[in-house]
């Protein structure tokens, strides 16, 4: 059994498109969809060290770890 994962978006008509050079064209197929609902959690720095501070050995600004999540967590 040939098998086909995906992600695509249901069109607002209702319609899922394959990807180019799908053998399942023209072809019964069994379809199971999924809904992915993607919560964009807020990222904060401080809260992030205050939960792996025990890790993390140094906490302070102008620490290069401390700089460097800080940004990637904003």
């Amino acid at each position: 059994m040939e098998e086909l994962r995906f992600k695509t978006r249901v069109s607002d008509t209702g319609t899922i498109q394959l990807p180019d050079g799908s053998s399942f064209k023209n072809k019964e197929v069994h379809v199971t969809i999924v809904s992915r609902d993607i919560k964009k959690e807020s990222r904060n720095a401080k809260k992030f060290i205050q939960k792996w501070a025990g890790i993390l050995t140094s906490t302070e600004e102008g620490d290069p770890k401390y700089d460097y999540l800080r940004k990637k967590y904003q």
